[in-house]
This record gives structure tokens, C-alpha cells and sequence, in this order.
């Protein structure tokens, strides 16, 4: 799991001479840049199942399609 220790990130920024709310201002930004990347687990699922339906439609659409051109083919010869 991705995480983000603010405190850490806090304390490393005083101990290079940064005032405290400029440490806690810029950990903050960290944090919601880091937890924007963050994906949960319902949303990959959601996506999966979202990917598995257009696959399907797709290759439905194909087959349907292939059917189609063979039983046309048959007919015609």
C-alpha cells in the first residue's frame, strides 16, 4: 500500500532549516498529490467489470458480424 508520512516529511523539512507552517504547508501538498495517484480497490473492480463488458459487446459484435458474411458467402456460392 502507498503512503505518505507527513509527520516524517515534517520533521526532515525543520531539520533542513524549513519554519514549521512552511513544512506542514508543503507535506500537505505531498500528501494530496501522492493520494490522487491512490486507486482503490472498488474502483478497479468498477473498471475491470466496465473493461470485461466492452470486451464482450466487442466480441459479440464479431461473431455476429463473421455469421453474418459466412451464411451470405453460403448463399451466394
Amino acid at each position: 500500500m502507498l503512503s505518505f508520512d507527513s509527520l516524517s516529511s515534517v520533521q526532515t523539512l525543520e531539520r533542513a532549516g524549513v519554519d514549521r507552517k512552511i513544512a506542514e504547508a508543503h507535506a500537505s501538498v505531498m500528501r494530496d498529490v501522492v493520494m490522487q495517484e491512490v486507486v482503490t480497490r472498488e474502483t478497479l473492480r468498477l473498471e475491470l467489470a466496465a473493461l470485461e463488458r466492452r470486451v464482450l459487446v466487442s466480441t459479440g459484435s464479431m461473431l455476429v458480424a463473421a455469421v453474418g458474411f459466412l451464411s451470405a458467402m453460403i448463399a451466394w456460392f
